[in-house]
């Protein structure tokens, strides 16, 4: 977990470098509980990137409500995140399930079905911070096991 741990340091230190620039940017009211199975994504903040034209960082806060589970899906961008509240369980491809708790940090890998990812608590919500570089254009989560075409 040493390396999680510098990741939740490297995400804590992105996170405090980009949301002061949100200051135009209503924030998101992470006050209110989600129902059961409920799953909610706020776009923090979008920075595009100098020098490489059609891509951008997102900053996204992830929200599971109690019991939530993703259905399988695809991430077409490396993202790396940290855990506010809660635990989740998650798994890649044919790698085994791992567990990750508050202040810990994670990788998503690009391209490798996420066959396994839910909210551990029956009673209380999952929150977690993540950041991609993506094309512009790209969603962040494609339903199923594979990307589309257009996102290669």
């Amino acid at each position: 977990m040493a390396l999680s741990r510098g990741v939740g340091l490297v995400v804590g230190a992105l996170v405090l470098g980009v949301l002061p620039a949100c200051h135009a940017a209503k924030p998101p009211d992470v006050s209110a509980a989600l129902k059961r199975g409920a799953i909610r994504r706020t776009l923090i903040n979008r920075q595009p990137i100098a020098g490489l034209p059609g891509w951008e960082t997102r900053l996204l806060l992830i929200e599971y409500g109690p019991g939530a589970v993703a259905p399988l899906h695809v991430h077409p961008a490396v993202g790396i995140g940290i855990v506010t509240d809660g635990s989740f369980e998650s798994a890649f491809g044919d790698e085994a399930p791992i567990v990750v708790n508050t202040g810990e940090g994670f990788i998503d890998p690009a391209g490798v079905p996420h066959r396994v990812f839910r909210n551990l608590s029956e009673d209380s919500d999952l929150r977690f911070l993540i950041a991609y570089t993506i094309r512009t254009d790209d969603e962040i989560f494609y339903p199923g096991a594979r990307l589309p075409e257009s996102s290669h």
